[in-house]
């Protein structure tokens, strides 16, 4: 064991002594808290940047499923709106031709029920994609009503990577890694 010591200070100014007590105690053989900090506090360290990096990740990835979902639905609901016109043409046109006696009323019944259908789901659409805008609204963290009309660019970059290359980076920037190592 090592013990140091200090027992006064002398002031270069005549008749003052201020006395000072201190103890530094180092165990030879025993458990050295600093130094094990030293070689752990680094890898806590990069394991808590990763865990950033992977956060940051994953809210990206929230983003774009958020925005993806949005897309979706704002084609779902014009699809179901061109459903809509189509079956109102077709019901116009059997309505004709039912006064004329041209088709049975069973099927001018079938065709007024998939008007009613293409009705419900252009209601069903509205309703998720109000949903989805919410959502979308609510991680962005804006407090007003807005609308989006998401827009898809019509050109993709192309991207090559090598899978070699990918898993590799994969493992290295994963923090499961390094937990692993601290341990």
């Amino acid at each position: 064991m090592t013990y140091s010591k200090l027992l006064l200070i002398r002031d270069l100014s005549p008749c003052l002594v201020r006395p000072l007590l201190g103890w530094f105690f180092q165990p030879f053989f025993q458990f050295n808290g600093l130094k094990w900090d030293k070689l752990t506090e680094p890898l806590i360290y990069d394991e808590a940047k990763i865990r950033y990096s992977e956060e940051m990740e994953r809210i990206a990835y929230d983003a774009v499923r958020f925005f993806f979902e949005v897309y979706r639905f704002q084609i779902i609901l014009e699809g179901a709106q061109f459903d809509k016109n189509n079956a109102d043409t077709l019901l116009e046109i059997s309505k004709g031709r039912f006064d004329v006696g041209r088709i049975a009323e069973t099927d001018l019944l079938q065709i007024e029920l998939s008007s009613m259908n293409a009705d419900d789901a252009i209601a069903e659409s509205t309703l998720n994609l109000q949903s989805a805008t919410e959502q979308l609204r609510n991680f962005l963290g804006l407090q007003n009503v807005v609308s989006f009309e998401v827009k898809i660019p019509s050109e993709l970059p192309v991207v090559m990577i090598d899978p070699i290359t990918a898993l590799n980076y994969a493992l290295k920037k994963r923090s499961k890694t390094l937990e692993f190592q601290g341990d």
